[in-house]
């Protein structure tokens, strides 16, 4: 440190295989005690054992000093970068050209108001307390990615609406109500849907939105010695009606992070479960009810109310508006941009009755046939309150004819294809 007239620095410095502390510094101040500086964590290897770190400190500028110090042989595998407690407002814009990125700390950079785009191999992405965080210009496109927003007290609509409706493994946000495109909805940890499902899927894949709050968690399943164990989780219990008798279809536990005094937050996620394992006469069987529950292993937070949303096929939803694959950032759904207020009661139609157009919809299924015959099988949730007899009739005749089964959904006087 101290070299003031230093002006360049060598691109064959990542080359130091070696290396472990790498101190810059233009003035004459120890670089190891300016809490100011810019610093860095970076790891990379194929696999824990072989991972290798640099730990980088400098007052030179991000843009210039990190290119230069990232070990050449990181570029080519598995990448991990550590700017946790860093001082500035932006990452550096370099970052998206790291192909192999697959984790990004930024946990309490607290200066922090936008996320540039993050490359589409990013599998983990800590941003908790990064309390001035406003904006996310970057797409979540990799469905095993992991968010933690915990604590972003100041995004905006557009970056909640990006997080909340993007294809993940987990995203945690605060947020005090589930999102009204979670169709089902309910005040307690436990949710049930009415369905007709038929033909029986192998499968059944769900998104769903639990709103966490901090309170004494009193449910009948809470064992201490249990969340001593787990740590702070989410288990899914999932029960249905399989032509008239109850089905037990397992339970998942997923991992959550650690939340320490912060205010409500939702946490979302996406799963699928089996039906028809344990059921000889699956082709025959219908699905009449769903039973949904949530369970916190954790001390200090319960949950306050949940939400589900059906997803069929790869990446949309059974309902009208929600993700699909050609959507902008992995399914934003605000696609003008406008930060209205989704948890603020946004009107999504759902449950309005109104099927004065049955009819007309209906002819719309038609034109699927083509792209239907195909072989490409698929399933739809019909509310049996909703479907006239009528139609209900022709969709049954339309399978017998064709040998395959019309997904459709009614929503708001309309047929969404599948």
């Amino acid at each position: 440190f101290g070299c003031k007239k230093l002006k360049n620095i060598s691109a064959n410095i990542s080359k130091l295989e070696n290396l472990e502390i790498l101190g810059l510094r233009i003035s004459g101040e120890n670089v190891f005690e300016n809490a100011r500086l810019f610093k860095a964590v970076i790891e990379w290897g194929p696999d824990i054992d072989m991972k290798k770190s640099w730990i980088l400190r400098s007052d030179f500028k991000v843009d210039y000093i990190l290119p230069r110090c990232l070990p050449e042989k990181a570029l080519t595998s598995p990448l991990s970068l550590c700017f946790s407690s860093n001082g500035f407002k932006t990452i550096p814009d370099c970052i998206r050209r790291l192909s192999g990125l697959s984790k990004l700390d930024i946990t309490e950079c607290t200066k922090l108001i936008a996320l540039p785009p993050l490359p589409g191999s990013l599998v983990s992405l800590d941003a908790q307390d990064c309390k001035s965080l406003k904006r996310i210009d970057s797409c979540f496109q990799n469905p095993k990615v992991c968010l933690n927003f915990a604590d972003c007290i100041n995004l905006n609509q557009k970056a909640r609406k990006l997080i909340q409706t993007s294809a993940c493994k987990y995203a945690l946000l605060p947020g005090v109500k589930v999102p009204a495109h979670f169709t089902h909805q309910a005040t307690s940890g436990s949710l049930a849907i009415n369905l007709t499902l038929r033909p029986l899927p192998s499968s059944f894949r769900f998104k769903a939105c639990i709103l966490l709050s901090e309170g004494s968690n009193n449910s009948e399943d809470h064992n201490d010695e249990e969340d001593e164990k787990s740590m702070m989780g989410v288990s899914c219990r999932v029960r249905g009606k399989q032509n008239g008798l109850t089905v037990r279809y397992g339970s998942n536990q997923l991992h959550i992070p650690a939340l320490y005094g912060y205010t409500d937050h939702l946490y979302i996620f996406e799963d699928s479960f089996c039906l028809n394992q344990d059921c000889p006469e699956a082709e025959e069987a219908t699905l009449s009810e769903l039973v949904f529950n949530f369970i916190v292993h954790d001390k200090i937070w319960k949950v306050k109310g949940c939400g589900v949303r059906v997803l069929n096929g790869e990446n949309a939803y059974d309902d009208e508006g929600g993700e699909d694959e050609d959507d902008d950032c992995g399914g934003g759904e605000n696609e003008d941009g406008d930060d209205e207020d989704d948890e603020g009661g946004e009107d999504d139609g759902v449950g309005d009755g109104d099927n004065d157009d049955v009819e007309e919809d209906t002819e719309d299924v038609n034109e699927t046939q083509e792209g239907e015959k195909s072989g490409y099988q698929s399933y739809g949730i019909l509310s049996a309150n909703q479907v006239p007899q009528k139609r209900t009739n022709r969709m049954r005749n339309r399978r017998i004819e064709c040998g395959y089964d019309v997904a459709a959904h009614i929503h708001s006087s309309r047929v969404s294809r599948v």
